[in-house]
Formats: structure tokens, C-alpha cells, sequence
């Protein structure tokens, strides 16, 4: 397709900052009422943006080959769609021969939309991330679709592939996602095959989508209360958030307890058993995430590099880490940790994908800091200005 390499400019620009990105992402309406759910679009390149917030913000991108269309009339169809997503920003890059008339420019700015040409990328692009831009990112769009397209081999597994593919994107809440991939997970775990590395790198990918929801979780914790001083404290706050509520969440149980009791099991189900698998797990995990709550919007990231690693052959240490993403390394394979016991997957595979996190934190613990570098003053400035 003509539209291709501006995609995937525009993933790369992304994926250097970090953001969480996909490429061609359906969007489906929420609430329809046909039988089969039909897309009523796409999104080129859908990226969440840390925020100082502890959210995360949905910037969308689109790419065209303009013909008939002006851009103005381009950014006016993705103001609309920004507004149906409740997207803070967006980016729209062009194949525009003439060039972009600035006013055109202006009017796309007072709508939150920086409109590119092809040929204003690279300075856009280096500007951003000086001094070389997102030219060192190897990741492509279709190293994503990929990993989502195992289901092609394996059909079991495309319940979940579709969900990772359109659907978690548009989950109203991170109560939602984080309930539904860990609903999803457990009900294919008799699929994964740790044998299959291909698997790894789609548990691996799962596990960056309920990173997601993870994060903003803990964000909205951290707003709330720091850092909780009883377990009790965050754990009630927690059933709260996940299930929108008290009232809703009572609900849930009640109605659990019914189900569980129709089975002929007993149905005396505590406040120690919410619902969510592992869940003495699942507190821990949110602890760590609110040590550090901004490292922890960039864990989905790390999970999705680390996807892409397991699917290409290529080492772990490929992804471009430093020293101070130590705390993330060791947040990521908690994640990682708590999703394969979860969702129930053979033992092996919390094993398999921990091991390389693990490592990666050894070899940088070992490590000597970096030396700062000192920088020798002259005894006169030779620069300096007399005005007297």
C-alpha cells in the first residue's frame, strides 16, 4: 500500500518515545446493536502517551496519500474521530507534492492536529528526539501484526489475538481490560505451548495490554492515596476500581456466589476471593507499580519490545535499556510473573520469559555507574563581556 512507509515513520517516532503504539487499529461502535460487529474505521497509527498525569493520553495518526481531498478536510475528519475516542492530540502526515498551505496548518493546530508533509517529517522527527531522530528504531507495524496473526496457525488462539487487535482499545475502563485479557487468557490456557516460541512472544504481548490497564490503575491510586499504609487499605480500594464501585462490585459477588452455588459448590465466597485470579498477586504487583508510578506507564513498551524480540530470533539485550530502566526491568517481570500464573498457563512459561528480565537487572546491578565526565574551566572566561 502507498500509505505504508508514512505508517511506519510515524509507529517509529512513537516507539522512540516509548508510547505504546499499533498500527491499523479497527474501531468498532460501542454499544451496536447488529449481530456482527462491523468497523466503521481505522486508525493508521494509535499510540497512548505517557502523561504526567499517571495516564495515559490516545494520540491517533493518519497517514494519507492525498487526491481529491484537501488537508484541511482531513484534519477535520480525525477532530471528529479524536472526539468519538476522547483522544488528546493527533498527527496527520501527507504525500502532498504542492506542499500544506500554512493556514491549513493553523487550523489543524487550534484543533489539537499537527498536519505534516512528507517532506516536513524528518525535521519534525529530529526536533522531538534530537540530535538523530527515530532513525534507530528497527521495530516495523508489521512485526505487531505478526505476533497477532499466530492465530493463523494456531486458530484457538484467535479469540485473543482479536481482542489484542481492536478490541482492547476500546474498553471504556482499565477495570475492563485488566478483567477481560485475564477472562480470555484462562479460557485458552490449555493452548499455549511453551515449546512454541511464537506463544512466548503472544503471552508476552498480552502481558504489555494488561500492563496498560495496570498502570492506570496504580496511577489512579497514587492520585488517590500515595501509598497505601495497609494492605487491607489498597486491596478495598482496588475491588473498587476495577469492578466501577462498591455497589457494582457487591453485585458481582452476589451474582458469582449464585453461579457458584447453582454448581453445587459452596458459595461462601470472601473478600480474600474478588474474582480476579491470584489476587494476593495482583495487590503485590500494584505495590511495586505505586513505588515507582511513571516507570510504570512505560511497561507496556518494554513487554511489546521484548514480543517482538521473542518473534524475530533476536536477543533480549537488542532493546535499547540503560541503567536507570532497572526499576522497570524489575517491574515488567512482575507483570509478566503474575500473568502467567493468572491466566494458568504451564509453569514453565513463567520461567522462559522471566529469565532474560532477570538477567538484564543482574547485568545492569553488577555494573559500574558511568563515570560523569568533568569539564576544566579556564582561569578567564575568554568570552567574557566588559561593559566598563
Amino acid at each position: 500500500m502507498k500509505d505504508t512507509p508514512l505508517k511506519s515513520m510515524l509507529f517509529k517516532h512513537f516507539w522512540a518515545q516509548r508510547f505504546f503504539v499499533q498500527a491499523e487499529v479497527d474501531i468498532f461502535p460501542v454499544g451496536g446493536v447488529s449481530r456482527t460487529r462491523k468497523a466503521i474505521t481505522d486508525i493508521d497509527v494509535y499510540a497512548l502517551r505517557p502523561s504526567r498525569a499517571l495516564t495515559f493520553e490516545r494520540v491517533l495518526g493518519d497517514c494519507k496519500t492525498l487526491k481529491s481531498q484537501s488537508p484541511v478536510q482531513r484534519a477535520l475528519w480525525v477532530a471528529g474521530l479524536m472526539r468519538l475516542l476522547d483522544a488528546h492530540g493527533g498527527i496527520i502526515m501527507l504525500t502532498a507534492p504542492g506542499g500544506i498551505e500554512q493556514d491549513h496548518k493553523l487550523t489543524a493546530d487550534e484543533l489539537g492536529i499537527t498536519l505534516l508533509s512528507v517532506e516536513d517529517f524528518p525535521t519534525f522527527d529530529r526536533a522531538l528526539l534530537p540530535p538523530l531522530g527515530s532513525s534507530g528504531v528497527t521495530v516495523e507495524p508489521s512485526d505487531i501484526e505478526k505476533i497477532h496473526g499466530v492465530h493463523n496457525h494456531f486458530p484457538a488462539l484467535y479469540p485473543l489475538c482479536e481482542y489484542l487487535t481492536s478490541t482492547a482499545w476500546q474498553e471504556p475502563t482499565f477495570g475492563a481490560l485488566i478483567r477481560h485479557v485475564l477472562g480470555i487468557l484462562r479460557s485458552l490456557k490449555g493452548e499455549f505451548d511453551p515449546k512454541r516460541t511464537e506463544h512466548e512472544a503472544l503471552l508476552c504481548d498480552t502481558a504489555a495490554v494488561f500492563a496498560v490497564g495496570l498502570a492506570e490503575c496504580a496511577g489512579r491510586v497514587f492520585n488517590q492515596y500515595l501509598h497505601p499504609a495497609k494492605k487491607t487499605e489498597l486491596a478495598d480500594s482496588l475491588k473498587a476500581l476495577l469492578w466501577g464501585g462498591r455497589e457494582s462490585y457487591e453485585a458481582y459477588q452476589s451474582i458469582r456466589a449464585k453461579l457458584v452455588a447453582s454448581r453445587g459448590f459452596r458459595a461462601d465466597l470472601s473478600d480474600e476471593d474478588p474474582g480476579l485470579p491470584e489476587w494476593n498477586g495482583f495487590v503485590q504487583v500494584v505495590r511495586q507499580y505505586l513505588e515507582t508510578p511513571a516507570t510504570a506507564f512505560h511497561v507496556p513498551w518494554l513487554l511489546r519490545a521484548y514480543a517482538v524480540t521473542l518473534l524475530k530470533g533476536e536477543s533480549f539485550n537488542s532493546i535499547p535499556l540503560t541503567r536507570s530502566d532497572l526499576h522497570l526491568l524489575k517491574l515488567a517481570m512482575f507483570t509478566l510473573d503474575y500473568v502467567c500464573r493468572a491466566a494458568g498457563v504451564p509453569k514453565e512459561f513463567a520461567d522462559l520469559v522471566t529469565y532474560p528480565l532477570i538477567q538484564a537487572q543482574s547485568q545492569f546491578a553488577l555494573a559500574p555507574a558511568a563515570a560523569v565526565p568533568t569539564v576544566e574551566l579556564p582561569a578567564q572566561d575568554p568570552f567574557q563581556i566588559k561593559l566598563f
